[in-house]
């Protein structure tokens, strides 16, 4: 990429963050070391999880132009020396799927 391109790249995020920042603040969230490795099995009760801090609920992509989400969805970020581990909470009372064959066009449904 030529120095123009990547000058143009910049001033449009620019553009975009200086939009985005004066209806709805950049949030940030700090991804903690673990000393263990958490067991990977769904579970987020084990001590190397309860030092991870939940994150800020999340919101339309939209910011406050857009109604609240009905459910609450929050995730937690944490590392070691050889990973990046994610977890997420979503709530949602009525989970459904259609779908029943692997690697099947997913967003026709609930998703």
């Amino acid at each position: 990429m030529g120095h123009a391109a990547a000058a143009r790249i910049a001033l449009l995020l620019l553009g975009v963050a200086g939009t985005l920042s004066a209806q709805n603040p950049v949030r940030h969230y700090r991804a903690p070391s673990l000393a263990a490795a958490p067991t990977i099995d769904g579970r987020l009760d084990e001590a190397s999880w309860a030092m991870v801090p939940w994150s800020e609920a999340f919101v339309d992509i939209a910011g406050s132009a857009r109604p609240a989400p009905t459910f609450r969805t929050r995730m937690k970020i944490a590392w070691d020396p050889e990973y990046l581990y994610l977890a997420a909470e979503l709530e949602e009372p009525h989970l459904w799927a259609t779908l029943t064959t692997r690697d099947a066009v997913i967003y026709h449904d609930n998703d």
